[in-house]
Order: C-alpha cells, then sequence, then structure tokens
C-alpha cells in the first residue's frame, strides 16, 4: 500500500515532462528510481510495470537481494533452517541450537547478553584472575601438602601395568 503522501508527491508532478522510463536516458531513469521509487510514472506505463532498462533492471534486482542478505531476521532464519538441515542429515543434537531462540523471546535474557557482551573484558580480566589464583592455590597446596597429591601404592599400581593400553587399565 503507498503512503498518501508520497502519492501526493507523486501526483504534483508536472505531468507533461514525465516520458516512459524507456525513451529517457539511463542516467535520468536512475535519479527517478532513487527520488521516486519504483512507483514513478516513469515505470508505470498502462499499468505495467517496466524498467525500461535493462541495466536499471539489474541494479534494482541485486541492490534488493544485497538487502534481503543484510537483514539480520533473514539471516538469523536461513542459520535456524541450517541447523534444521543438520539435524535431519547429520545428527539431532544440532536441533539444540534451536533453544536459543528463547534468548529472543525473553527480556529479561536479552538484558543478560547485553550485560555479558557489553563488559565482555572485564569478565575476560576476572577470569583471567581466577586462573592466576586457582595456580597460586595449588602451587602452594602441592608444595606444603604433597602428601596428599602423590600416593605411591598409585604409582607401584600404575607401573606394573606399563605397556598396556589406557582403557584396558581404566577397566581393571
Amino acid at each position: 500500500m503507498m503512503n498518501p503522501e508520497r502519492f501526493k508527491e507523486l501526483e504534483s508532478r508536472n505531468t507533461l515532462l514525465i516520458k516512459p522510463a524507456n525513451e529517457i536516458s539511463l542516467r535520468e531513469a536512475r535519479r527517478v528510481m532513487r527520488y521516486y521509487g519504483t512507483e514513478a510514472r516513469e515505470f508505470n506505463t498502462n499499468g505495467k510495470f517496466k524498467f525500461g532498462h535493462l541495466v536499471l533492471k539489474l541494479e534494482y534486482y541485486w541492490l534488493s537481494v544485497i538487502f534481503i542478505m543484510r537483514n539480520g531476521t533473514f539471516r538469523y532464519f536461513c542459520v535456524l533452517i541450517l541447523f534444521s538441515v543438520a539435524g535431519f542429515l547429520i545428527s539431532p543434537a544440532f536441533y539444540s541450537f534451536h533453544l536459543l531462540d528463547v534468548i529472543g523471546r525473553f527480556s529479561t535474557l536479552q538484558d543478560v547478553i547485553k550485560s555479558v557482551t557489553l563488559n565482555f573484558s572485564d569478565l575476560l580480566t576476572t577470569a583471567l584472575l581466577g586462573v592466576i589464583l586457582i595456580y597460586i592455590f595449588s602451587a602452594i597446596g602441592f608444595i606444603f601438602l604433597y602428601d596428599m597429591f602423590y600416593n605411591e601404592e598409585v604409582e607401584r599400581d600404575i607401573g606394573a601395568k606399563r605397556g598396556e593400553s589406557i582403557c584396558h587399565n581404566l577397566l581393571n
């Protein structure tokens, strides 16, 4: 449905200067397409839509495809379809990715995702601090509590079974 203001704007143009798109130059046809869109009278002759120039038609369809491909919702649904096909052909485990759709349906979960992504560097620094502290405590524990980490009986049992496969050792 055409916007009423847009229709008035198109109607107010001087009708004496309007020619069909095939009678004007490619440059003028591009200009009309840019300013008035496909609703312009130059492209609508006798109730039929005609670009007038093959190049303009190709540009229009190419830009339409690019517009669709840049749309995030379209890409999201394409990924969902790919996971569905992968779930059907490869493994049903791919169907579990459809559960991530819940994030888009609840604003609380969207806020959680935003807080994690906006503060990613702070969270990464905190995780690095956690890894450093765990390393320090494990090093101190290994130095001062060596007897709790090392058991000679386990070493003796492992030494007796050298040469066997790991899976065989785990089963015994």
